[in-house]
């Protein structure tokens, strides 16, 4: 019976054609698979923002009632540790989030009541949000 193997000089082909094959399939696969993980990565990273604008309300809230915060209230991040402004006024509140904080950024309740987010960092994804805009956008 003959061995249906593709030999010339010593060489076996049909390893060759596999590992050629197995690196076209990667190269066009790479950037589908990139394109997914930042899809992931921007959708937690909004959906992160979402809970962070909660409890920056919630906590603005409970500050109100007692006197202590006042508009604007600002929450500045800076390595995963944030400092609150009330009015410009450094105070000392906790913001409590479920998860992980931003690494970086801020997110202010204007005079107006309104959230705006500025350079609010999540990994690799930087969020914005405009007074004016319903929603954040990241990239």
């Amino acid at each position: 019976m003959k061995d249906n193997k593709i030999e010339v000089k010593g060489r076996n082909w049909e390893g060759i054609i596999v590992i050629i094959l197995l690196m076209v399939v990667f190269a066009v696969l790479t950037p589908y698979v990139t394109k997914i993980i930042y899809n992931a990565q921007v959708t937690g990273a909004i959906s992160s923002i979402e809970g962070l604008s909660i409890a920056v309300k919630t906590t603005y809230t409970e500050g109100n009632l007692t006197g202590v915060i006042a508009l604007p209230f600002e929450v500045k991040y800076e390595d995963k540790e944030y400092v609150a402004y009330s009015n410009g006024a450094k105070i000392d509140v906790e913001i409590k989030v479920d998860g992980s904080n931003p690494k970086s950024g801020s997110i202010i309740i204007n005079r107006d009541g309104a959230i705006e987010i500025q350079d609010l960092k999540y990994g690799l994804v930087t969020c914005n949000k405009k007074a004016e805009d319903s929603e954040a956008t990241c990239e």
